[in-house]
This record gives C-alpha cells, sequence and structure tokens, in this order.
C-alpha cells in the first residue's frame, strides 16, 4: 500500500501551534473536558498536602487518566473534524469507552518511553564509554547496544500503533493491522515525533523547571504538562490526517437527515369565468 510520508519538522511546527489556532467554537466544546482536568489537578494538589494515601490518591490518579482522556478526545476531534465538534454526543459514549482504556495504554507507553529516554540518554552514552576500558570491552559494549536496540525496535512500535488515538477519535477503524499499514515508511518519523522529541523535552524540563510544594511551581508545572499534552496529541492528530485515506465525516453529523426545503407547489389561477 503506498502510504505518504510524513513532514516531521511542519508536523512538529502545527502541533506546537495549533492550540493558539483554534476557534471560538473549538474552545467552547474543550471548556467542559479542561475544567475537568483543571479540576482533577487542584484536587490532587489539595489532597498531595493533606498526605493523602491509599484510597485518595489512587482515586485522583484515576480521575487524572479519565479527564485526560476526555480532554484528549474533543482536541483531536477539533483538529480532524472541525470546530465545535463534541466528544460526548449521541455516539460519544461508546466511542469514550473503547478511547479511554487506548488513551490509558497508549499514554502509559509513550510516558514511560519519553522518562527513560530522558533520563537514560546520557547515563547510556557514559556507561558505553565505560564499558570500552573494561577488559571485556565488547561483551559489556555488546549489552549497552542490544539494549538500545531493544529499546529502539519497543518504541518504533508502540509509535506506530498509537495512531489508534485520532483512528479511534473520528470512527475509524482502528484494528493494528489498518494501523501498521497506514503507518507503513513512517515508523522512523513517528518515532522521532512521538518518543525523541518529548523525551528530550520531558528531560530539559526536569532541568530547568523550578521544584517545590508551593502553589506556583506545581500549577505551573501542570500548565507546562498540560500544554504538552496538547502537542502530543496534535501530532497524533495531524500525522494520522496525513496518512489516513478514510474520510474524516463524523457519524454525529453523518446521522442527522438533510433537511430540505419542501418546494412550493405554484398553481396557476383558474381562468376567469364570466
Amino acid at each position: 500500500m503506498q502510504t505518504d510520508r510524513v513532514a516531521v519538522w511542519k508536523t512538529l511546527g502545527g502541533a506546537l501551534g495549533a492550540p493558539f489556532k483554534l476557534s471560538l467554537a473549538s474552545w467552547k466544546a474543550l471548556s467542559a473536558p479542561l475544567l475537568a482536568f483543571a479540576g482533577v489537578i487542584v484536587m490532587g494538589f489539595a489532597l498531595s498536602h493533606g498526605h493523602a494515601r491509599g484510597p485518595d490518591s489512587a482515586l485522583v490518579l484515576v480521575l487524572v487518566v479519565v479527564a485526560s482522556a476526555w480532554l484528549a478526545l474533543v482536541y483531536q476531534r477539533q483538529l480532524l473534524l472541525g470546530a465545535g465538534r463534541p466528544g460526548l454526543s449521541r455516539h460519544g459514549w461508546r466511542r469514550f469507552g473503547l478511547y479511554l482504556p487506548a488513551a490509558a495504554t497508549v499514554g502509559a507507553l509513550l510516558w514511560l518511553l519519553a522518562v527513560v529516554l530522558g533520563n537514560m540518554a546520557l547515563p547510556t552514552v557514559a556507561w558505553f564509554l565505560m564499558a570500552l576500558d573494561d577488559p571485556s570491552r565488547w561483551t559489556a559494549a555488546s549489552s549497552v547496544v542490544l539494549g538500545v536496540f531493544a529499546y529502539a525496535v519497543a518504541a518504533w512500535a508502540v509509535a506506530r500503533l498509537a495512531l489508534i488515538l485520532p483512528a479511534l477519535a473520528v470512527d475509524h477503524a482502528a484494528g493494528p493491522t489498518r494501523l501498521w499499514g497506514v503507518s507503513q515508511h513512517n515508523g522512523g518519523r513517528l518515532l522521532v515525533l512521538l518518543v525523541m522529541v518529548p523525551g528530550l523535552a520531558h528531560g530539559l524540563l526536569d532541568v530547568t523547571l523550578p521544584v517545590g510544594d508551593s502553589a506556583l511551581p506545581v500549577m505551573g508545572g501542570a500548565a507546562v504538562d498540560g500544554y504538552l499534552l496538547l502537542v502530543h496529541l496534535g501530532i497524533l492528530a495531524f500525522v494520522y490526517r496525513t496518512l489516513s485515506t478514510q474520510a474524516f465525516v463524523s457519524p454525529d453529523a453523518a446521522a442527522k437527515p438533510a433537511q430540505v426545503r419542501p418546494r412550493t407547489l405554484h398553481r396557476s389561477a383558474p381562468p376567469p369565468t364570466d
């Protein structure tokens, strides 16, 4: 199957600027999930200062996942289907029921890959250089190379299958076979956009962002994380729009019958009577 090639810099630039180009109708559709996301963050901050443990912290984690998935679904629908498309409408609850576990799984895997890359890139290089000075240098160095290779293969596969999120958001077929075909010849580009760039950004932010328990650093970090979430979702949406051959039509809109204005039948006036 012939597929297009993803333009890495164009896609990244579009995703970085997309939140600032949304229409008023899109922001209106996003208002509820954004408020839910912000409310969960504030709840987590309040409970953390109350030294919440056990069920409370687990509940906050579940609510963060649900709010993030709701925000992700509505945001990707704005980018792919047009302004004002709701996430939870007549078909929305079934859609969200499929999207939520996919978003939780893909999000956890991409986050883990980004954290590993951000925290382990420099130590891995240092470990490799030290391994070259080891008496059994080739055995030690090959273990590092094999570890990097295994990471790269796993990240490459996850990045390709992550297109399940925009596919589900617009009610397209989202089986692994189709997603593998859609992303053909673009695995390396997806690896750069979805793993390497976020991983390096994560490592940079860990160094530059202030750390503290007060409200300002916590809320500032949450705002940055929220923006990076939208950038990540934008990358997925724009990549999928480039590669997918299916039409981007919402069943919510397709299910509405076309409104046809009734035609007025003009009768000719009866002939005058004598």
